[in-house]
């Protein structure tokens, strides 16, 4: 993926400018509430480990297949789905162009 400090220290520097940070991501296809939870728990653990400085202004973990529009409605949207990045109303991009983008915004802020 990316070097994580610097991607938290991207992240940070956008909030200090005044973005606000989310997370929305699916659960798995085929589940259990106990499989639900615990890959609700691994996803948390992971966040904390790799961005533990970053503090996301709202954190989603919704079922597979929710339309990620509906549930966040506003903002840039980085997924590897097309579908998602399809039916995103604003601006969607794949994950690998993440840190180009977040430049982008900092140079604007």
């Amino acid at each position: 993926m990316w070097n994580m400090s610097k991607l938290a220290r991207k992240l940070n520097q956008l909030q200090r400018a005044g973005y606000k940070l989310g997370i929305i991501s699916w659960l798995s296809k085929s589940s259990t509430p106990t499989y639900d939870e615990a890959v609700t728990a691994a996803k948390m653990w992971w966040l904390k480990k790799h961005l533990a400085s970053v503090h996301f202004d709202e954190i989603n973990i919704v079922s597979y297949g929710v339309n990620k529009w509906e549930v966040c409605g506003a903002g840039i949207l980085f997924d590897d789905e097309d579908k998602n990045r399809d039916t995103w109303k604003g601006e969607a991009y794949h994950p690998n162009m993440m840190m180009d983008v977040l430049n982008k915004l900092m140079k604007g802020a």
